[in-house]
């Protein structure tokens, strides 16, 4: 019996020992508090936002010369001033018209986004190695982002926001 009771109670020694070194092994991060808290990401946004305001300019003033030439042949249409031949001509030319600046439109959406991806992939490749070097530094084997919604409960002492925060800064 006296063996019984050393062999369970090792057995619980054995598994609470277990259970909170696995509880130091996990760790979480908000991966979106830490891009947004660097400068490099700001720097990167007003790079993005003045990258777009210049797209959207030169796209917007297709679009406004388009619109012009839309109204003066519905309005030339309307007066009976073309011929059907050139009422023809004029709806093949403003159709033509129409799909480049769809095809614009989904270039500039293109070009916007390989921007996007060009300036914010350093950005999270650093990220990524500092939760790397701070979890190392903490004895965490995993690391989960809260941001995504993955992390239903931990505390607050698994927490490695701030630490990758801080480290990103330095």
């Amino acid at each position: 019996m006296k063996q019984y009771i050393k062999i369970l109670f090792g057995t619980f020694i054995l598994l609470t020992g277990t259970i909170t070194a696995m509880g130091q092994e996990v760790g979480y991060v908000n991966s979106i508090a830490v891009v947004n808290s660097m400068s490099e990401t700001k720097v990167a946004m007003a790079q993005i936002d003045k990258f777009k305001k210049d797209m959207n300019a030169d796209y917007e003033a297709k679009v406004s010369a388009f619109q012009s030439k839309l109204a003066e042949a519905q309005r030339k249409a309307q007066n009976g001033e073309y011929s059907p031949v050139q009422q023809k001509e004029v709806e093949t030319a403003l159709s033509s018209e129409e799909q480049s600046l769809r095809k614009l439109e989904g270039e500039s959406l293109q070009k916007i986004k390989e921007k996007e991806q060009a300036l914010y992939s350093p950005i999270y490749d650093k990220v990524n190695k500092v939760i790397a070097t701070v979890a190392k530094e903490n004895n965490f084997k995993v690391v989960l982002d809260s941001s995504a919604g993955i992390v239903l409960y931990a505390e607050e002492a698994t927490d490695l926001t701030q630490r990758v925060i801080d480290k990103v800064k330095q």
